[in-house]
């Protein structure tokens, strides 16, 4: 007989992650907190610098995953894999703001597109604090934006207002 996917709770996810049929919730508080983990280096680069701030490399324009305050008991929550129940506990996370990433606003170099970001809350079933950073093009949720000049500002305004709560283990 074929068993179905695991369970949050097979999976080791604490029961007050898990969705139990609650709705979205698009309000956030001006001092919310988004978090996100993050690995020591990426392509053997270290991606804390010497003021504690992430490198803007990790930063992703593309629909960033992670979780928002409201609904973890500890920053530590994002650190739980709803995929696997090899979680991601040696990783580092980093926070910011929610109401810094909301105002952030840039402007195409050359043509008429504005670009903002916003935080989504995007529930899982075993997840339910996940939240996605998403940039909007002219008000629209754009998949790719193309502009290396505008990503870059992006990821750098976003890395600027973070800080690293816990630092990645030694692995």
């Amino acid at each position: 007989m074929h068993k179905g996917a695991p369970t949050c709770s097979e999976l080791g996810i604490p029961s007050h992650l898990h969705r139990n049929g609650r709705g979205i919730d698009p309000h956030f508080e001006p001092e919310e907190h988004y978090y996100r983990r993050f690995k020591r280096t990426v392509h053997n680069v270290p991606v804390v610098g010497e003021d504690g701030r992430i490198s803007g490399s990790i930063v992703s324009t593309r629909n960033m995953s992670g979780n928002r305050e409201k609904y973890c008991n500890s920053p530590d929550d994002v650190l739980y894999d709803i995929n696997s129940a090899d979680h991601f506990f040696a990783w580092g996370i980093w926070e910011v703001k929610i109401s810094k990433v909301e105002g952030l606003r840039f402007n195409h170099p050359v043509e008429a597109r504005a670009y903002t970001v916003r935080v989504v809350h995007e529930p899982e079933d075993c997840m339910y604090p996940h939240s996605i950073i998403r940039v909007l093009e002219n008000g629209e949720p754009v998949p790719r934006i193309k502009s290396n000049m505008v990503k870059t500002k992006i990821r750098e305004a976003i890395a600027h207002h973070t800080r690293v709560i816990k630092k990645p283990d030694q692995v």
